[in-house]
């Protein structure tokens, strides 16, 4: 079965700007294939890091507060590093066995002659040499990735901004988001239903659910290149969780959207034909909302964006 999919933009600043529809048929598209990717992350960690398999309590904990964003992927490898049984196992290790952890550890490879070469260099002498090495290895672009592989966020600031890294062609932009609830902004859409006569949407807001942590990855590449051409180049529907079925997809896009949901962003969409045919459109049947800020680490805010992602019944 064949379903076009339509996808929207809108503009919302002074005034009311549209970019072009864009429809193209549905095709294939992949689903996770770790069916727990949160719980391998951490069972990684047991192995790579302590060299033995978790124990129930300690895997459920920190499997826990990953998936609730609790705590970052860093926080969790911090954790490990720092504990008493690692400190134990590092004190009879050469400093070439104890790089070769944080390689396997945080970019999940085997050192190469120059990294290795490099750390060597930077541990002959200092006292602490898992701060030195933790500290260099847990703000990495390889393990920012692999974090947003598993679907974890690599790294939260103490004042709440998520980092994530951003492909592009030539390859990542490091930023910083901080997302609104998006209960409210799903009530509104299921109210502009309502008086459209057509079933209310069901909200994907469980973050760990793919659903939504790709509606707030859209979130944050719109901010950044605001377009349904994601920045490395593909199409804003690459990213659906799903595989060997067809999915009816749609997206609307909003920038300028300063602040909580409000009736202004729902406007704009209501107002636009197009958007708003997707809102009240009786193929889907889910929807995954995201609105964020973003900002350059640490630094001045670079955009905002929201996102609706719709999803036929899968």
């Amino acid at each position: 079965m064949n379903k076009a999919r339509k996808i929207f933009a809108v503009v919302l600043a002074t005034a009311l700007v549209l970019l072009n529809v864009v429809t193209f048929k549905s095709v294939s598209v992949r689903a996770d294939s770790d069916p727990d990717p949160i719980t391998t992350f951490v069972t990684s960690l047991y192995s790579d890091c302590l060299g033995r398999s978790p124990d129930p309590s300690g895997l459920n904990d920190w499997v826990s507060k990953l998936r609730s964003h609790a705590i970052s992927g860093k926080d969790c490898a911090r954790g490990f590093f720092y504990s008493p049984e690692f400190a134990s196992k590092a004190s009879s290790m050469s400093e070439a066995g104890l790089i070769e952890i944080f390689y396997k550890v945080f970019l999940n490879r085997s050192s190469d002659d120059q990294g290795r070469s490099y750390w060597a260099s930077q541990i002959a002498g200092p006292a602490d040499d898992i701060t030195t090495l933790f500290n260099g290895f847990s703000d990495s672009v390889e393990f920012g990735v692999k974090c947003a592989n598993y679907g974890i966020v690599s790294n939260i600031t103490a004042d709440g901004w998520e980092t994530y890294y951003i492909r592009f062609a030539d390859g990542f932009m490091q930023v910083e988001a901080q997302f609104d609830d998006p209960s409210g902004h799903i009530a509104e859409i299921n109210s502009y239903r309502a008086s459209c006569g057509v079933p209310a949407l069901r909200g994907v807001t469980d973050l760990n659910s793919p659903e939504y942590r790709y509606a707030r990855l859209r979130a944050v590449e719109s901010a950044v290149v605001f377009s349904h051409t994601r920045p490395d180049g593909t199409m804003c529907d690459s990213g659906m969780p799903y595989d060997t079925w067809d999915v009816a997809f749609g997206e609307n896009i909003a920038s300028g959207s300063v602040g909580v949901f409000n009736t202004r962003i729902i406007n704009g969409f209501i107002n636009s034909p197009g958007h708003a045919s997707n809102m009240r459109s009786t193929t889907y049947t889910w929807v995954s909302v995201a609105s964020c800020r973003v900002r350059a680490p640490g630094g001045g805010q670079i955009g905002q964006s929201t996102v609706q992602n719709f999803y036929g019944e899968w």
